[in-house]
C-alpha cells in the first residue's frame, strides 16, 4: 500500500487523507484486537446459564459479565511492566477502577476508530 505525498503544513487535509487515516487506524485497531483472549466455550457457557435466570437476574449477570471481560482485555493490553503494575490502573483507586472509566476509556477508543459516538457513555 503505497502512503500518500504529506500535505504542507498550511494546507487543509482532504476527504484523501482522512479515508487513509481512518484505514491506518482500523488496521492497528484489528492488529490490537486479534491479540485478545478470550474463551468462546466460558463465554457460551455463562450465557447458557443465564436462561435459567429471572428477566433481571440475568441482565445484572450478563452486565457483570461483559464488564469482567472488559476488565481482562484491559489487563491484557496493558503493559505489565508500568510503575506500580496493572493494579495501579485498574485496583482501587486506579485511573480505570470503575466500570464507568472502562466504559469511557472503551468507548474513546472505539470513537477513534470510527465506532460508537462518546455520546453513548455518560457520567
Amino acid at each position: 500500500m503505497s502512503q500518500p505525498d504529506p500535505p504542507s503544513p498550511d494546507a487543509v487535509p482532504t476527504d484523501k487523507y482522512f479515508k487513509k487515516a481512518k484505514e491506518v487506524l482500523l488496521t492497528a485497531a484489528m492488529d490490537a484486537a486479534s491479540k485478545i483472549r478470550l474463551d468462546a466455550k466460558v463465554i457460551g457457557a455463562y450465557y447458557e446459564g443465564l436462561l435459567k435466570e429471572s428477566d433481571r437476574a440475568a441482565g445484572i449477570f450478563a452486565f457483570a459479565f461483559l464488564e469482567s471481560q472488559i476488565t481482562e482485555i484491559f489487563a491484557q493490553l496493558l503493559d505489565p511492566n508500568i510503575s506500580g503494575g496493572i493494579p495501579t490502573i485498574l485496583g482501587q483507586n486506579g485511573i480505570l477502577n470503575t466500570v464507568s472509566a472502562r466504559l469511557r476509556a472503551v468507548s474513546e477508543r472505539t470513537e477513534s476508530v470510527g465506532g460508537f459516538p462518546n455520546q453513548l457513555v455518560s457520567d
